[in-house]
């Protein structure tokens, strides 16, 4: 159905579209067909009615056709082509124009700038860059020219550089030598001057340079840089010399710079040192030096003496353990050890627990390089002849270190000599020179053995027994005693006119740093007259001890004899007075008879060795001979002391003066305290006890109600072994005596079996 035919252009129907229209309307597609000849567009499409609920929605729908004219877009189609056409055109002029300007003024002068660059990279510094005519350009060439005047100043630096490194290469004291890998190129005057060359570099493969060089390198381990190597060198002997490779490139030619040192004198120096240090390391005495006014070196012998550590000596000073009683010496003692260069005296030292023990001071006083005095103090415990010596070397100037440990040694009192693992003398100090009549010169020479040096014949030495100690030294020494690898033992010999003599020997073995050890070191004194002296002494208290047992004796015998008559004469008479004072005689006679008896008891305290004893059975012993209606309580059955043999008189004592004294005691009780640092062995009553005021006075000699002699007499046994005892119990709820007893003389039976 034809709704409208409206257009311009009238165009006849087609007897077609209805089958098109049917066609359109059946699949709702839109077609079109174009008409070259009539120059028109025909499109058939679909038009939806938008309601689909109503009944006659499928009547509604309609195909609409429409034509469309193309004359006036073919018009269109060609005037676009032709303006297309003519922009390409001009474009194409456009562009030639613009080639032509940039060639001319901007690829022009970078042309010339490069050409520029181009000369300056040949190497020509000098040359000048052509100015332009761009701002941007110009300042392109002013970025390269400062550049290449940069470059200028750095070669300048560098030629400076290298003349100056020229220079220390030819003065180095180190000899420094370029390799190649087959022969010397260079070498420096040190080199030349080293090896003992001559002034021309041997050009030859097997010239006498390369033959230095390649044995050299030859002694170097792969993965090492640096090393050190010991070798003949014409005209100088045995070197040490120390090496270190450096690998270079030079003009793209692999090279090795190798520096060469001559430390023969240095290591000889270190050895020397070490040698020195192990010596006074292991010396025996304790050793503390410094200035005068704040000593900074002390050894673990010194601090071992006193019973502290390293540290707290130091802070003490030089003196600041010495007994109060001998302080005023001690400025005598620097005023001579500083005119004189050394001092000896004697005095009595405080350890820092309170003990006291006599030791031997040896003051040595020398000057530093800035002449100040250097104080050098040997402390030696002369109770037991220990001399540990430990000396600690932290000077920090080798030479220094050198005088001040060669020094030490020399000032020892007592002879000392070293000697290494192969029995070659090392030192020998000016006392064993006094003392043997032989110089070091000597011993080294090789004129004699120390052995002869000492007792004028080749024979086992205890030095010779610390390198081998397989060795039989028995049928020479007397009395020989080891401790951690240290001898120690009496020489008995006789002298030029046939006396005998006696001398003290002690040896130790020297480690080095690694714990290796390098050799030994052996101290001998004469103890002649020390040994005359005890014999002397020996034979003094024998003598004392017979006299005193004689006088006992007789004293006893006329005290019977009294005793006797003064029974008669009481038998004899009625007389109240004469009985009275005959019972009052009756009484001292008693107490002469007490008297004798601890005379006797004292006389023998100390005598024997001390020895190991069961607390728990003496008390039990002790208190049963004393009563049988005491009560004996003792917590502790397994513990022994370590005391003189006379140690039952301490118990049996204070149980007497319980019964004695205690007014009405019953119960005594004896327990231990091991709580503390040391070991308290306590005795209880449950009497009356001792008011505040006797407690330190009943132990002095005569104090007491009866002889006055118990507690003097415990006192006195329990010092010989250290022990000491004071009473701070409560009056009035009984006595309550504390024996303090050394931590080392208690032990436990399980520790005894």
């Amino acid at each position: 159905m034809i709704t409208s035919q409206l257009d311009e252009i009238p165009v006849p129907a087609d007897p077609h579209d209805a089958e098109i229209a049917e066609e359109v309307y059946t699949t709702h597609e839109t077609r079109d067909f174009p008409d070259a000849r009539n120059k028109t567009l025909t499109r058939f499409f679909f038009i939806e009615s938008g309601d689909n609920e109503s009944p006659a929605s499928g009547y509604i729908d309609h195909v609409a056709k429409i034509v469309y004219s193309t004359q006036h877009y073919e018009q269109e189609k060609g005037s676009l082509l032709a303006l297309a056409i003519s922009l390409i055109f001009i474009a194409i002029i456009l562009a030639f124009a613009l080639a032509y300007l940039l060639s001319r003024y901007i690829f022009s002068p970078v042309d010339m700038l490069l050409a520029d660059l181009d000369e300056i990279s040949r190497g020509n510094l000098n040359h000048q860059i052509r100015p332009s005519r761009h701002l941007e350009i110009n300042r392109i060439n002013e970025a390269v020219s400062r550049m290449v005047e940069s470059i200028r100043d750095s070669i300048r630096s560098l030629e400076i550089s290298e003349k100056r490194y020229f220079t220390l290469f030819s003065n180095a004291s180190d000899a420094i030598i370029l390799w190649n890998g087959e022969r010397v190129i260079h070498a420096n005057p040190a080199a030349f001057t080293l090896f003992g060359w001559d002034e021309n570099i041997g050009e030859t493969a097997g010239s006498t340079q390369n033959e230095m060089i390649r044995y050299i390198l030859q002694r170097k381990k792969p993965e090492e840089d640096e090393w050190n190597m010991s070798t003949d060198i014409p005209g100088k002997g045995a070197c040490t010399l120390n090496i270190r490779l450096v690998r270079l490139v030079l003009e793209d030619l692999p090279m090795n710079l190798i520096q060469i040192r001559d430390i023969t004198m240095e290591t000889r120096m270190h050895e020397e040192i070490h040698r020195l240090a192990d010596i006074v390391k292991n010396t025996q005495a304790g050793i503390m030096a410094g200035p005068v006014h704040a000593p900074d070196i002390v050894n673990e012998a010194y601090a071992r003496i006193h019973g502290c550590t390293q540290d707290e000596a130091i802070e003490g000073g030089f003196f600041g353990y010495i007994h109060p009683d001998y302080k005023e010496d001690i400025p005598v003692w620097i005023r001579i050890a500083t005119e004189r260069g050394h001092m000896t005296g004697e005095a009595m030292r405080i350890r820092k627990d309170g003990s006291e023990f006599p030791a031997l001071h040896d003051l040595t006083i020398v000057r530093d390089d800035h002449h100040e005095p250097y104080l050098i103090l040997n402390v030696q415990d002369i109770s037991d002849q220990i001399k540990i010596w430990n000396l600690t070397l932290e000077k920090e100037a080798l030479s220094d270190s050198l005088n001040l440990l060669s020094g030490i040694l020399d000032s020892l009192p007592d002879p000392t000599f070293v000697i290494d693992m192969s029995g070659h003398v090392l030192a020998w100090n000016k006392a064993m020179w006094v003392f043997s009549g032989r110089s070091e010169e000597e011993i080294r020479a090789g004129k004699m053995s120390h052995a002869q040096a000492v007792y004028g014949e080749d024979r086992p030495m205890l030095i010779d027994k610390i390198i081998r100690p397989d060795l039989d030294i028995s049928q020479y020494y007397t009395n020989v005693n080891e401790e951690n690898g240290i001898y120690s033992a009496e020489v008995i010999y006789h002298g030029k006119e046939g006396e005998i003599r006696y001398k003290w020997a002690l040896a130790g073995p020297l480690y080095d740093s690694k714990g290796s050890m390098i050799g030994a070191i052996e101290t001998i004194r004469d103890i002649t007259e020390l040994k005359n002296a005890e014999k002397k002494q020996s034979e003094l208290a024998n003598k004392l001890m017979l006299l005193s047992s004689l006088t006992r004796h007789d004293i006893r015998n006329k005290v019977t004899v009294i005793d006797g008559f003064r029974f008669f004469a009481e038998s004899e008479t009625d007389n109240p007075k004469v009985k009275e004072i005959l019972a009052h005689q009756k009484n001292a006679i008693q107490d002469i008879g007490k008297l004798i008896d601890f005379s006797k008891a004292y006389q023998e305290i100390g005598i024997h060795e001390p020895v190991w004893h069961n607390i728990h059975d003496l008390f039990e012993r002790a208190v049963r001979q004393v009563s049988i209606d005491l009560k004996a309580v003792c917590d502790i059955p397994s513990l022994e002391v370590y005391a003189d043999a006379l140690i039952y008189q301490v118990f049996y004592n204070l149980a007497e003066n319980s019964l004695r004294h205690g007014d009405h005691v019953t119960t005594i009780r004896l327990y231990a305290d091991l709580s503390g640092e040391s070991p308290l062995l306590i005795y209880e009553d449950d009497g009356q006890g001792i008011v505040d005021t006797e407690k330190e006075q009943i132990f002095l000699r005569g104090y007491g109600k009866n002889t006055g002699l118990g507690l003097f007499f415990i006192r006195e046994i329990l010092a010989i072994t250290g022990i000491s005892i004071v009473e701070n119990g409560i009056y009035g709820e009984g006595v309550r005596f504390e024996m303090k007893i050394p931590p080392d003389h208690v032990r436990f039976t399980v520790q005894a079996e």
